[in-house]
């Protein structure tokens, strides 16, 4: 193993180690999970031999994000409700192993593309676990959690900042600098990624940004202006009309009785989406359908209609696509719809395992989004995601991407987790005396 992984390994591990130590094991897993899907995803290996258009890499890799994944699965405090634990057995692993013994082709990048998709239930279930483990109810925790992403923001508006001066700092790949321009990618490897990356952390700060003291509730709120403004400087248009999206729905889903913080977000977000409303019309004017857009869509139909059930294997759309699309071929370019990708990929069958969780969880937090309290600013929190997450998703193939799908995953696991009260796990034993009963935390 090289020095450069040791050295990789070692980062997450004392991370980690630290983060623990001075928020517990719940919040400090938590927040070293951020650090390392939204600030400094690296893989850590390097076994795959060049690069690979697809939603991981050519051959199983280690990365930061999912070593430290790993790890906080083996620390958070474990709760009774680990019903995603079931989902990972008893639906993700027998879906895999029938792909892989009938229709997938074995090879290092399906494999490697299986590993990607199985982290989406790791992801939700760590971050369901952490936001269990974390006493909602002290504005110390939350306050915490408000600097993680604080901080996070901050970094990637420093680097930003220097790459818009001219820095080469992190640079794109020679084939995307060609297509970015001068937008930014902060930490990321593109900047629709880091776009992605910044609206995931905004929609876990609204709700912290009610529930925290007063002074990390401004912080939250001058975090999410400060997101909102790099999301610009990203340039991606699905990104910055999601984001805009999830703040208006937060202020319109308040309490009625919050009518005068209702009225100045939206004045905010109707001024904000002004100043920037010249660019993105700009970006518009000059690629109108997000350019090959129009042309990879009928492939990825084309494909999904070949094997509807379990697809052609995880990572493996450009490889299938090429044998019937010859610019698909030419270009090495998936479908631009994680949707779309994902049906070509893993058929009906594994979407419905990936997604159904999310979609039922999000409808089983709306009865709870008018209330007061923090669980239910936590469960608006997770309404609000879905419809951004949705628009992003369908004019992108990066939501099931990379370190992407984890922060996603982790990010609904976390909402929904902190959107039910303790006393809602509470089991109910026998007391000692064997006589009545009480209510116990697990």
């Amino acid at each position: 193993m090289s020095a450069f992984a040791i050295g990789h390994i070692l980062l997450v591990v004392v991370t980690l180690s630290v983060a623990t130590a001075i928020s517990g094991r719940a919040a400090g897993s938590l927040s070293a999970l951020l650090v390392f899907c939204a600030l400094y995803p690296r893989t850590i290996t390097s076994f795959s031999g060049g690069p690979h258009a697809g939603i991981s890499t050519s051959a199983p890799e280690l990365a930061t994000y999912s070593l430290v994944l790993l790890l906080c699965w083996l620390i958070v405090p474990k709760s009774r409700a680990d019903y995603a634990l079931l989902w990972i057995a008893l639906i993700t692993t027998p879906v895999f192993v029938f792909g892989f013994a009938t229709d997938w082709p074995l090879a290092s990048n399906t494999i490697a593309g299986a590993l990607q998709y199985a982290i989406a239930p790791l992801a939700l279930l760590v971050g369901l676990r952490a936001a269990r483990g974390i006493d909602w109810s002290s504005p110390v925790n939350a306050n915490r959690v408000v600097l993680t992403i604080a901080l996070i923001v901050a970094a990637q508006a420093g680097i930003s900042l220097l790459q818009l001066a001219g820095l080469d700092i992190n640079p794109v790949s020679a084939t995307a600098s060609e297509w970015v321009g001068s937008r930014v990618n902060g930490t990321s490897n593109h900047p629709n990624t880091l776009g992605k990356q910044l609206v995931l952390l905004t929609v876990i700060l609204l709700p912290l940004s009610r529930i925290s003291s007063p002074r990390s509730r401004s912080l939250a709120t001058f975090t999410i202006v400060v997101a909102l403004v790099l999301i610009a400087l990203t340039g991606g248009r699905a990104n910055f009309i999601g984001a805009l999206l999830a703040v208006a729905l937060w202020a319109i889903f308040l309490p009625t009785k919050r009518s005068a913080a209702r009225i100045a977000t939206l004045t905010f977000l109707t001024i904000f989406a002004a100043a920037f409303a010249s660019y993105f019309i700009e970006r518009f004017q000059e690629d109108p359908t997000g350019g090959s857009r129009d042309r990879l869509t009928p492939v990825a139909f084309s494909l999904i209609r070949l094997a509807p059930i379990l697809g052609h294997g995880p990572n493996n759309y450009v490889q299938a696509a090429s044998n019937i699309d010859s610019y698909t071929s030419l270009t090495q370019l998936p479908v631009h719809n994680s949707v779309l990708l994902a049906l070509a990929e893993v058929g009906v069958v594994g979407v419905a395992v990936l997604l159904g969780p999310v979609l039922i969880l999000t409808l089983r937090a709306v009865p709870m989004i008018r209330r007061e309290g923090a669980p239910s600013d936590f469960a608006r929190g997770l309404v609000v995601l879905l419809p951004p997450v949705s628009l992003i998703a369908l004019t992108g193939w990066g939501m099931v991407a990379g370190e992407i799908l984890p922060l996603w995953m982790a990010t609904v696991g976390l909402l929904w987790g902190a959107a039910v009260p303790r006393r809602a796990l509470q089991s109910r034993r026998p007391t000692r005396a064997g006589v009545g009963s009480r209510w116990v935390r697990p």
